[in-house]
């Protein structure tokens, strides 16, 4: 449009010089140099006119696109355009179209999340409280005996230490999922830290006369969380105590390679069927042959979500009748470039 209006200005320049070079008298003259301003003036106008009406047409849409924007549509078109300007109006609100889905369904996905956290708790705590109830009314009858109110009181405290349980292990996972763990690493001896959770789960251990061993060179170290990874470790062992019967074996096992250092927690318990073994770090999951076993379906979970803070993952093999082995890989050297593993 700008390219027109300059062209009609140079043919008006150029008609008047033309009127120059002609043998005319002066009132014919004018006439011609007042037709060719009049028509320029009348160019540029109309010229003028498109351009406003044009702007007004590419307003108007992007004013739709907004309106569509505002009301959260998941497909919105934009419209194609040529001017440079318009363009860069449009790729902005492209990009800034994206950002609002993306956070939109974060912010979705964050409220299931603490709607899911809520239910889970709720249905934890449920049982344990209805409990506690029930046992304080019948130690509210008189014709209770000494002996009997013992042993409703030892239940009572059986069934507050499973909440005071379920309460720490739910702090510890919300800390988790919500982000607000920060992680303490440095380079330390990775024997230690494997000493410090077996010296947590020894006890049980030694209760069912299972055998605890480990296989792990004095000197490696990595750069790593000691209390979480601790923790970790610790749920795993636990579970594995669990779930293996008495006499049993466990074996812990490291290897470092170049990136990864693996730990492999190896029992002889009665493994897990095929069908369980993709659902078995889901938040309070348990197998249906589980139900009788201590435990409230976190411990996984907790091990799970610590090892991926800190950069590692998780693997399991099991067969049934034979036994678990949880394999952890945790980084070398955290901040490292290291090939993707595939799953």
């Amino acid at each position: 449009m700008c390219e027109t209006m300059v062209l009609t200005l140079v043919l008006a320049v150029g008609g008047i010089a033309i009127l120059f070079c002609l043998p005319l008298n002066q009132q014919l003259f004018a006439c011609g140099a007042m037709i060719i301003v009049c028509t320029v003036v009348f160019v540029c106008l109309l010229e003028m006119m498109l351009l406003r009406k044009m702007l007004v047409k590419h307003a108007e849409k992007l004013l739709d696109t907004l309106d569509d924007m505002i009301a959260e549509k998941e497909e919105i078109s934009f419209s194609e355009y040529h001017d440079t300007l318009t363009v860069k109006i449009q790729d902005r609100m492209k990009q800034y179209h994206e950002i609002m889905i993306y956070t939109r369904e974060e912010n979705q996905k964050e409220k299931e999340m603490i709607q899911s956290m809520v239910s889970d708790i709720a249905h934890q705590v449920r049982t344990p409280a209805a409990n506690l109830k029930m046992f304080a009314e019948i130690l509210g009858r008189k014709n209770l005996s000494e002996e009997r109110k013992k042993q409703f009181f030892t239940m009572m405290e059986a069934q507050t230490e499973k909440i005071n349980f379920l309460m720490d292990a739910m702090t510890k996972m919300s800390r988790l999922e919500t982000g607000l763990v920060s992680l303490h690493q440095k380079c330390q001896s990775l024997l230690d830290t494997l000493a410090e959770a077996m010296s947590e789960v020894m006890p049980k251990a030694m209760k069912k006369g299972i055998t605890v061993t480990v296989s792990c060179p004095e000197e490696t170290e990595l750069i790593h969380d000691r209390r979480w990874t601790v923790e970790a470790v610790f749920n795993l062992l636990d579970n594995a105590v669990k779930y293996t019967d008495q006499g049993g074996k466990i074996k812990i096992d490291v290897n470092q390679g170049q990136f990864y250092t693996k730990i492999n927690i190896s029992d002889t318990g009665r493994g897990i069927a095929a069908e369980h073994l993709n659902k078995i770090f889901q938040r309070f999951y348990r197998e249906p042959e589980a139900e009788g076993e201590e435990g409230i379906g976190l411990g996984l979970h907790l091990a799970k979500e610590i090892i991926e803070l800190e950069k590692g993952y998780i693997s399991v093999a099991s067969v049934v009748g034979e036994g678990t082995t949880f394999s952890v890989y945790l980084l070398n050297e955290p901040d490292s470039t290291v090939p993707k593993r595939s799953d």
